[in-house]
């Protein structure tokens, strides 16, 4: 697929807009353009992370809503369809950045074309980024999937990313994954079509599949969003299959106002008991998206290496990982033996690469606050725990969670994954345990480290 250059400016597209208490809408071929938003959740924050912008469109008989997709039916050549894409993402730049503060990111779907128009459409963002006053950081474009077999897909995933933007893949399938060529994309996320979503919840096998499919895009360096969250039962197959965010009606409706959101926490709350007293012993045997038996590869066959490592590099890789399996063993013991936290975490956290420490209860709920390691090195991507703090936070889904409490007292080790504090190759050590409760009592933790393994990558690299 190949597109002529656009040659939009930004001055041409806003003299298209009308503006209402600060609200921007637009006009083309006889129909009324307004941005929507739907909000996209981080499942183990239970907070909103960023909304997806859409565009709601009406004609001029009567106001008679109409389909986005019809709204590019008329349009004669590319030069006019990429108007209407420019144009609909400057009205939802506008009416997600003015006024009042939105949280979180923004989603942004251009057109392939206009996509892969490269040089014309990073210049024309540039310009509405720079106007809206707008952090690069905040701003994710989706990349359909169906590009990655495109000539130009990583060079325009290349330039958009120097652009400051992050990158997620979209309608990623399946049947479809290109994992060779999306591993090397440089993207943060991949949106799992929101028809595989409704596939999973009437048949078992789908749902199995799902999870090994989450398990494989975590192991590519991909953070993992499903698409199409439009009920409880959905919800929970996302959380099950581990996804990091979910995205759909389920957590609310389509709204105009995206600053003025209510997080639905009643709903999150229901389904998060839901999830935990639906969980049984079975559930543990899920495939082991992110446990790392001894002596396993530092990464799937098939994901950023396709190449087996030799033994000696093998041996390299248990040698790197052996000064953090003892640490957090020795942080269990002080635990054990009644020792503060943040104390019990020196040795672990003086280890190059470690990031922090954090407790988890028998739910996977956290305990506290973490303690971050003096030299934490810097995060490679967003630093979502920053950004959503809460202390509703749950791991429960999390592999390494799971497998310390089917092994007490025995560590886990996870293959090198993309963390949610901004990591691109974290590693989680975790042990379960028990330390002194209320009235004498043990109660079960389950004691984690982080580490950025991007130092120690020799053995896969």
């Amino acid at each position: 697929m190949r597109a002529g250059a656009h040659g939009h400016t930004l001055q041409h597209v806003q003299g298209m807009l009308a503006e209402e208490s600060g609200i921007a809408s637009g006009r083309f071929n006889g129909m009324e353009l307004e941005s929507v938003f739907l909000p996209i959740l981080s499942l183990p924050h239970k907070r909103v992370m960023g909304f997806d912008a859409h565009l709601h469109c009406t004609d001029d008989r009567g106001g008679t809503a109409a389909a986005t997709e019809s709204m590019f039916v008329p349009a004669r050549d590319y030069a006019e369809s990429s108007l209407l894409d420019l144009l609909g993402a400057t009205i939802q730049v506008h009416n997600f950045f003015s006024g009042g503060a939105a949280p979180g990111l923004l989603f942004l779907n251009p057109g392939p074309e206009v996509l892969l128009d490269v040089d014309s459409t990073a210049a024309f963002f540039t310009e509405l980024f720079q106007h809206y006053q707008v952090p690069r950081q905040r701003v994710v474009l989706d990349v359909p999937a169906s590009l990655a077999g495109d000539e130009g897909f990583e060079q325009a995933l290349a330039q958009y990313r120097k652009l400051g933007c992050l990158v997620s893949i979209d309608d990623v399938t399946v049947e479809d994954f290109d994992a060779a060529r999306v591993c090397n994309s440089g993207a943060m996320m991949a949106r799992v079509q929101r028809s595989v979503v409704g596939e999973a919840t009437a048949d078992e096998n789908t749902s199995e599949m799902l999870a090994h499919f989450v398990s494989l895009l975590h192991e590519a360096g991909l953070l993992v969003l499903i698409d199409g969250v439009e009920a409880r039962m959905e919800a929970l197959i996302a959380i099950e299959a581990d996804a990091d965010f979910a995205c759909g009606q389920y957590f609310g409706s389509v709204n105009r106002h995206p600053a003025q959101y209510i997080e639905p926490h009643a709903s999150l709350a229901d389904m998060w008991d839901a999830y935990r007293l639906g969980h049984t012993a079975a559930s543990h045997n899920h495939p082991a998206s992110r446990s790392l038996a001894t002596g396993s590869l530092p990464h799937a066959p098939g994901t950023r290496n396709s190449q087996r490592p030799s033994s000696a590099e093998i041996n390299v890789y248990r040698q790197a990982r052996r000064p953090f399996i003892t640490a957090i063993q020795h942080v269990a013991s002080l635990l054990k033996a009644g020792h503060r936290f943040d104390a019990a975490c020196d040795e672990f956290l003086a280890l190059p690469g470690a990031i922090g420490c954090y407790l988890l209860d028998a739910h996977g709920q956290e305990l506290g606050d973490g303690v971050d390691a003096r030299r934490r090195p810097s995060p490679q991507s967003i630093d979502f725990n920053a950004t959503m703090h809460s202390d509703e936070t749950n791991w429960s889904r999390r592999e390494y969670f799971r497998r310390a409490l089917d092994e007490p007292e025995i560590v886990q080790v996870t293959r090198q994954y993309p963390s949610l504090c901004g990591y691109t190759h974290c590693v989680t050590f975790s042990i379960a345990t028990t330390m002194p409760g209320e009235e004498a009592l043990e109660r079960t933790v389950v004691v984690c480290g982080d580490v950025d393994w991007s130092a120690y990558r020799r053995a896969d690299s």
